[in-house]
């Protein structure tokens, strides 16, 4: 019998999590779910803690799948095995230090039924060393066109592929997704991008029920951005491009991602420390920066100017006064 959903969950490297995350998984008030672990060639004891977690479930040992990758080939690449070798109508993804909350498949699970929803959202829980932040998702059913504008700004509606519900039908049309094995970066941006605009119908559970752990609470601010963020980035914003276009709908949203693409570039190069990378993408979205350089806020229009001007040192001492007001904020 086709299981209604399927979880599927990329492992490694995480045998300090694994155990919480399984059970949260094995313990779901709703029992027909397939689980598909896939181990990314962990280097560590995460598949022999999870096989012996499994044996303390022999309810769900069954619907309880290991596919093995012989070489280590990066999270996107393991989700992608996931949904490839799931079977459930409906799909989820859950990142193994993560957990969610006992009866989150069956509140999303009956909440797509009830809608119709092709996706079902709910918000997500933040969990730092010092404390957590809920993150409120605001799709709204009756709203598509609003979903969609928020998955395209990523703010209002994380770009996170946890924490969401998926008819696998979606995943049948062509989905475009340009990241090589090992490189993660809007991985999940490109792909979830696409769902919202292959269904019509998005509802939400008004329950936070994912929970997002963050091994450090200034490691996102902190991380240097290097080739692989500004080349991906790039891609993503000609995809998109092209994706709208194709649907005749890209007029509609031009001033919108126009001004991301500004926005976005201008935090890059304050967050990279690579001078090289902040000359070799000077000039790119040359025209967009004309047009909505007054819209920036204060650190972005300064870094744009910088750059703009070809004061490359300016830029990187300005990129050290950041990091360090960043650390004694800390």
């Amino acid at each position: 019998m086709q299981p209604e959903v399927s979880i599927s969950v990329p492992v490694y490297n995480v045998a300090k999590f694994i155990e919480k995350c399984a059970r949260s998984l094995f313990e779901q008030t709703f029992q027909p779910v397939e689980y598909i672990f896939v181990n990314d060639a962990t280097p560590d004891n995460s598949i022999a803690l999870l096989l012996n977690i499994i044996e303390q479930y022999p309810e769900r040992k069954e619907n309880v799948r290991i596919v093995n990758h012989e070489v280590n080939r990066g999270l996107a690449a393991a989700r992608k095995t996931g949904f490839s070798n799931s079977s459930g109508k409906y799909i989820m993804t859950v990142d193994s230090d993560d957990y969610i909350e006992p009866d989150t498949v069956e509140l999303m699970y009956n909440k797509a039924i009830e809608n119709h929803a092709d996706i079902v959202v709910a918000d997500i829980i933040k969990e730092y060393p010092d404390g957590k932040v809920q993150i409120e998702c605001y799709e709204h059913s009756d709203d598509i066109e609003t979903c969609r504008l928020n998955v395209l700004i990523a703010v209002k509606s994380p770009n996170y592929l946890c924490g969401k519900l998926i008819a696998k039908r979606l995943f049948d049309n062509e989905l475009f997704v340009p990241v090589p094995d090992g490189q993660n970066y809007w991985e999940d941006r490109f792909v979830l991008t696409q769902l919202y605009f292959f269904t019509d119908k998005i509802a939400k559970v008004d329950k936070p029920l994912y929970h997002y752990i963050q091994y450090n609470s200034s490691a996102i601010s902190a991380q240097s951005r290097r080739r692989m963020h500004f080349e991906n980035a790039f891609t993503f914003w000609t995809f998109l491009e092209d994706f709208l276009s194709k649907r005749q709908v890209y007029d509609k949203y031009k001033d919108v991602i126009d001004f991301e693409k500004v926005k976005h570039k201008a935090s890059m190069m304050i967050s990279t420390s690579s001078n090289a990378l902040r000359k070799e993408f000077a000039d790119k979205y040359y025209q967009e920066e004309t047009k909505y350089y007054s819209q920036l806020k204060k650190g972005k229009k300064i870094i744009t100017f910088l750059n703009r001007h070809k004061l490359f040192v300016l830029s990187q001492a300005y990129h050290y006064g950041v990091c360090f007001v960043k650390s004694i904020k800390k």
